[in-house]
């Protein structure tokens, strides 16, 4: 470049004697961030050893694998959880006061029976019961499952709850220390029958 050498390039045709007819010929690159140089050897007189060679510059290829690679990396930003999500799961909810949710039935027999507890973080749940009477008032094919966000979290079966109605259904924190405060939020509470 301004009579400057800019850079060492071995383009190569090469002519195999068993095959003469059908030769094969290397391309020399020279890349750079700017452009890319790519140097081909057409063709070779054997009398004056003197050759005919092809020049492509192609500006910027570099920067299409950059900008792959700028890509990638803004999609693994975009699917790595935030801060906050990962210190969220580092904690234990047990031994940090996180929060739990269980879900309790009344029997027959007047006792109470728990799904087992289930520890969630502090973000917008939807939480779903099922309840089904037995089918007869001796029967002990009762049932109550509970859902949070979609997926089965806690499930009872035959229970001996043939006789009983829901009358009433709390919701809400229940044994809370002194000391601990907080707000819960209801966006909807549906019965069906």
């Amino acid at each position: 470049q301004d009579g400057q050498a800019v850079g060492h390039v071995s383009p190569a045709k090469f002519i195999y004697r068993t095959h003469p007819e059908m030769p094969t010929t290397e391309v020399a690159i020279r890349s750079t961030l700017h452009d890319d140089v790519y140097v081909i050897m057409s063709s070779v007189n054997a009398e004056t050893k003197l050759g005919t060679f092809r020049v492509i510059v192609r500006p910027l290829v570099a920067w299409i694998w950059i900008g792959g690679l700028m890509f990638l990396f803004g999609a693994f930003v975009a699917m790595s959880p935030s801060v906050r999500e990962l210190l969220e799961s580092a904690r234990s909810p047990l031994a940090s006061g996180g929060y739990q949710v269980r879900a309790g039935t009344r029997l027959a027999n007047g006792t109470m029976k728990y799904t087992a507890w289930l520890a969630f973080s502090d973000a917008p749940h939807a939480i779903k019961l099922t309840w089904l009477a037995a089918s007869t008032s001796t029967g002990s094919n009762g049932s109550m499952s509970m859902s949070v966000d979609g997926f089965t979290a806690g499930s009872l079966a035959t229970l001996a709850n043939g006789p009983v109605r829901i009358e009433e259904v709390r919701l809400g924190a229940q044994g809370i220390a002194a000391g601990i405060s907080g707000t819960e939020y209801y966006d909807a509470y549906t019965s069906t029958v």
